[in-house]
């Protein structure tokens, strides 16, 4: 190997700390998704042909985590060394 590929012990530390905080804010968005969908089929539900209008709110926020590539998680930060 090259010197250049080695890691110190802190430097490795640092990044299985950044990789768990990301794996945490996956989840998290993740669970949020899910959260916002069974609002979203409740809302449907209980308000029937005005569910256009009564659930306008919860669809766009649902759609705004849809379309965001990462569900609302962002993106891994890189540990500073």
């Amino acid at each position: 190997m090259y010197a250049a590929q080695l890691r110190s012990k802190d430097e490795i530390l640092a990044i299985r700390a950044a990789e768990r905080e990301y794996a945490k804010r996956v989840l998290v968005a993740q669970e949020t998704l899910k959260v916002v969908r069974e609002e979203l089929a409740t809302c449907y539900r209980e308000n029937g042909v005005n569910h256009k209008m009564a659930c306008k709110g919860i669809r766009e926020e649902y759609a705004k985590l849809i379309q965001d590539p990462t569900h609302g998680a962002g993106y891994p930060t890189r540990p500073e060394f």
